[in-house]
């Protein structure tokens, strides 16, 4: 009898906790129809309010999210019993791994310590309404960081990874890219461009995002997304899908005309070898996705044509000069050839060959770029390397004038910084503050108006946070792709494609979005949807 009534109160107790868990996906689920549906798309005065429209969207439809979900926990733990409330209110926090308690993620208290900076620097600051809402920045104040914070809690625990809803997200991603394209071509379907009579202005802004440095660096993390999907996916149906969309958010990129992107392809082409040595068909895969971007370099040089398109009003970006080289086509060859090696010589050899001349074409690589960079910037022995000075040369003109921007704040840093400002900054988003604070005179001679950002992510944490808010972000940082990386079961056939293909696709995407970050600017219109793919992602490694 006793045994009879212990397990209908098991029945009962895991009923409790899976209508407590549906209940919290389903509030995470209206949320994200919102941000990866809407928001992307919404506009109030075209792109005259971009920034301030897509922030207020962010933090209230965030904010709304976060009190919703919190209540639904708070009033759902009143109608358990004490045994239950024991059971399931614990396990949004912890779990047990080896007899020990241990946070539910890497990443939980990385998370809370960065959000615990940034409080501080913010009273620190001396600027609390405005490093509380990034008023004078690009609205990267504590709000949205908290905010960041509150939602990567209640999607990490509540959200269950589906296939379908990648088809859902990826018509969002369509639209996007669509609309990017057609700015490419200036068509203004939008009409975001009405009675704008200066054209330098068409080929600065593009699609959802406006300015075409927040555009590209969008369009690539969704490119590097579906480059990981592409890589892991088994199904044939679901295989060609991912192709189809990595090929239009490759074009898309590449219309966007930001050299920014370079920088994450790079970083990603180079790695991609390492995550599959495994197997022949492993390799080979990861060849087809070199072929492919090859191949849309081309593509995207014979879709432009000779029609109306930006590329009559300003210069191309780096990705489409190289399309129009003969690098496209030694791309594909050599991948093709590679391919066909890999596939028909046996593993152990190929694989042990393949790698080992991988490494030291690296290791030439990083020698060659190195002293080229030192040659152009130093010795000026070789004429030749002249023509990359633009990229190469780091002075004040560097970067569209990130060369000055970054010089005046590393100075004031390291010369006139007071240390507790230092080590917890001059205020979250507080980098107009700053320059307004000590250089108004040089920014005005320099012709450049204000300076709100510092065009470097990293740069402009040290200063904003100090050097313990940036450790912090670092810190977070590094967990967030040992939760990706890890292995959490130790038969792959038993892990679900949520659990294994889908973070390791959000962390290349991810890892693309912050190599680029080094050179490009946060903003609320870009990082709320890079941060939400990567909760998810986090969200997908948790055990079901």
């Amino acid at each position: 009898m006793n045994e009879g009534r212990g397990r209908a109160m098991e029945l009962k107790d895991s009923k409790a906790k899976r209508d407590f868990y549906t209940i919290g996906n389903g509030i995470c689920l209206l949320y994200l129809v919102l941000m990866l549906l809407v928001f992307p798309l919404y506009s109030r005065d075209k792109y005259f309010d971009i920034l301030q429209a897509r922030f207020d969207f962010f933090w209230i439809c965030s904010s709304v999210f976060s009190v919703l979900l919190f209540a639904f926990v708070a009033l759902y733990s009143l109608t358990l019993k004490k045994e239950e409330r024991k059971e399931i209110l614990p396990s949004l926090f912890w779990k047990k791994e080896e007899g020990k308690k241990k946070p539910l993620f890497a990443t939980d208290l990385p998370f809370c310590l960065l959000i615990l900076l940034f409080f501080l620097s913010m009273f620190l600051s001396g600027y609390p309404y405005e490093t509380w809402w990034g008023s004078t920045g690009r609205y990267m104040g504590v709000l949205t960081w908290l905010l960041f914070f509150t939602v990567y809690l209640g999607l990490s625990r509540f959200y269950r990874f589906k296939k379908f809803h990648l088809l859902l997200f990826s018509v969002g991603v369509i639209l996007q890219c669509l609309w990017g394209i057609s700015d490419f071509y200036m068509m203004n379907y939008m009409h975001f461009f009405d009675n704008v009579s200066d054209l330098s202005k068409w080929a600065m802004f593009a699609g959802p995002v406006g300015n075409i440095n927040g555009y590209t660096s969008l369009v690539l993390f969704y490119a590097c997304l579906y480059i990981g999907l592409y890589l892991q996916e088994k199904e044939l149906r679901w295989k060609h899908f991912f192709m189809g969309m990595m090929l239009l958010c490759h074009i898309a990129t590449i219309f966007g005309s930001s050299d920014n992107a370079v920088l994450g392809y790079f970083i990603v082409f180079l790695l991609l070898p390492f995550f599959c040595w495994k197997d022949n068909k492993s390799f080979g895969t990861c060849l087809s996705v070199y072929f492919l971007f090859f191949l849309s370099l081309k593509l995207a040089v014979l879709l432009a044509g000779k029609g109306q398109s930006i590329l009559q009003i300003s210069p191309p970006g780096f990705l489409f000069s190289m399309g129009k080289t003969i690098l496209p086509y030694l791309g594909m060859g050599l991948s093709g050839i590679l391919w066909a090696i890999g596939r028909f010589s046996k593993k152990e050899l190929s694989m042990k060959l393949f790698k080992r001349l991988y490494v030291l074409l690296l290791v030439l690589f990083f020698m060659a770029g190195a002293y080229a960079i030192y040659d152009v910037n130093v010795a000026h022995r070789y004429p030749v390397l002249e023509q990359f000075s633009q990229f190469l040369r780091f002075d004040d003109s560097w970067g569209t004038g990130r060369g000055f921007i970054w010089r005046m704040g590393m100075e004031y840093f390291r010369d006139k910084m007071p240390m507790l400002k230092r080590l917890f900054g001059y205020g979250p988003d507080g980098y107009f503050m700053l320059t307004n604070d000590n250089y108004k005179v040089e920014v005005e001679q320099a012709g450049m108006g204000l300076i709100d950002s510092i065009h470097n992510e990293y740069l402009n944490l040290l200063l904003t946070i100090g050097v313990f808010g940036l450790l912090a972000y670092l810190y977070f940082l590094k967990n967030v792709f040992t939760v990706f990386w890890k292995k959490e079961t130790e038969n792959v056939a038993e892990a679900t494609f949520g659990q294994t293909a889908f973070p390791f696709a959000v962390s290349l995407a991810y890892l693309a979005y912050l190599v680029q970050a080094s050179i490009n600017i946060a903003v609320p219109i870009v990082m709320p949807i890079v941060m939400l793919l990567c909760f998810l992602g986090i969200a997908g490694k948790r055990a079901e």
